[in-house]
C-alpha cells in the first residue's frame, strides 16, 4: 500500500515499488476512464492520460480494459469453444505483447477452447505471400491462431470484423498525454462499437519464444511462484514451531508443579513422558522450520539470478 497526498507522485512511488521480492511488475491493467467514479469529464480525461503516460515513462506496459456490463456477463453463457479473441496486428512490440496475452488467456480453463484470430493491418495488399508471412510468425512461436489480412484498416473495418468477438485486442498510443486509437482518434467512438476491448501499449519489445510457456517470462513467473510457496510453507512451519515450543513449556511446567506437590510415581512418570515427547516434537518442528527457511533463501537466490539474466539481455 502507498499513501501519498499527491496522486501523480503516489503513482510514481507505487509503480516503482510494487512487486514480490526481486520481481517487479512490468504491466499495468486498469479500466478505461469512462468507468471511473464521476467527476469533471475534461479534468478526469486529462488526469487519466497524464497518469497513464507516467506509468509508461517508467517502463510499464499498459492494458486498458473497456467492457460493457451486459457483454461481459453474457460471456458466462457462451461456451469457450464459441468464443473468439481478435488481435489486431501491426507487427510491432505491442502486437507481440497482445498476441502473448491472448495466448495466455486461452490457457485458462474457462477460455481454453477459445479461438484466436490475428487480423494483420500492416500490409498494403493481400497476397499469398502476406498471408504466408503471418502464418509463419504464428508457426514459429507455436501459437494456434487464424491469420487474416485486413486491407485499408479503419474504425469501420475494426467494428465490422470484431463486433462479435468475445475479446478484442487493439493497440493505442499517446499524443502528449492523450491516448489515441490506432487511427489517431480518441478511443471512445471505436470502443462504443465493440463489446469487450483491451487497448495495449508495450513499453518494451516482447520476444515470443518458440514455446511461450518455456521462455524467460515463464521461468521468471515460475521462480516467483516458487518463492511465494516457499515463504508460505516457512510461515506455516514457523507457526508450528511456536505452538510446539509453547506446548513443551506447558508440559514441563506441569511436570515441575506435579513434582513439587508430591504426586504419585505413576502420575509423575506419565507427566515426565509427555514433557519429553513434547520437547522432542518441538525440536523436530524447529529443524523442519530451518529447512523450509533454507528453501526460501534458495528460491530467493534463483529469482534474483533470473532477474539478473533478464536485465542483461
Amino acid at each position: 500500500m502507498v499513501i501519498h497526498p499527491n496522486l501523480t507522485e503516489g503513482i510514481h512511488a507505487l509503480v516503482q515499488s510494487f512487486g514480490i521480492g526481486p520481481i517487479r511488475a512490468n504491466t499495468i491493467l486498469l479500466n478505461w476512464f469512462d468507468q471511473l467514479p464521476p467527476s469533471d469529464p475534461e479534468t478526469r480525461e486529462q488526469e487519466y492520460g497524464r497518469n497513464l503516460r507516467t506509468a509508461f515513462r517508467l517502463g510499464r506496459n499498459i492494458i486498458i480494459l473497456d467492457t460493457k456490463p451486459d457483454a461481459w456477463n453474457d460471456l458466462e453463457s457462451i461456451p469457450p469453444a464459441d468464443r473468439r479473441i481478435d488481435v489486431w496486428w501491426w507487427n510491432d512490440a505491442t502486437s507481440r505483447l497482445m498476441l502473448l496475452i491472448a495466448y495466455l488467456i486461452s490457457r485458462h480453463e474457462e477460455w481454453e477452447d477459445a479461438k484466436i484470430r490475428v487480423l494483420a493491418a500492416c500490409f498494403s495488399e493481400e497476397t499469398r505471400e502476406t498471408v504466408a508471412d503471418l502464418a509463419n510468425v504464428l508457426d514459429e512461436v507455436r501459437i494456434d491462431a487464424e491469420p487474416e489480412v485486413v486491407i485499408r484498416p479503419s474504425p469501420d473495418a475494426v467494428a465490422a470484423y470484431s463486433d462479435d468477438a468475445a475479446l478484442v485486442f487493439l493497440p493505442f498510443r499517446f499524443k502528449g498525454d492523450q491516448p489515441l486509437d490506432p487511427f489517431d482518434e480518441k478511443p471512445e467512438a471505436l470502443l462504443s462499437r465493440l463489446r469487450n476491448t483491451a487497448m495495449v501499449l508495450a513499453a518494451e519489445d516482447i520476444q515470443l519464444d518458440a514455446d511461450p510457456e518455456t521462455g524467460t517470462a515463464a521461468q521468471t513467473a515460475a521462480a516467483t511462484d516458487a518463492l511465494a510457496d516457499a515463504r508460505k510453507k516457512a510461515e506455516t512451519e514457523e507457526k508450528k514451531t511456536e505452538e510446539a515450543s509453547e506446548l513443551a513449556e506447558e508440559k514441563l511446567k506441569a511436570l515441575e508443579e506435579a513434582a513439587a506437590s508430591g504426586v504419585g510415581v505413576e502420575e509423575l512418570s506419565r507427566l515426565r513422558s509427555e514433557a519429553g515427547e513434547a520437547k522432542q516434537q518441538a525440536v523436530q518442528a524447529a529443524r523442519k522450520a530451518a529447512k523450509t527457511q533454507a528453501k526460501v533463501e534458495l528460491a530467493k537466490r534463483e529469482a534474483e539470478a533470473l532477474k539478473g539474466t533478464v536485465s542483461n539481455k
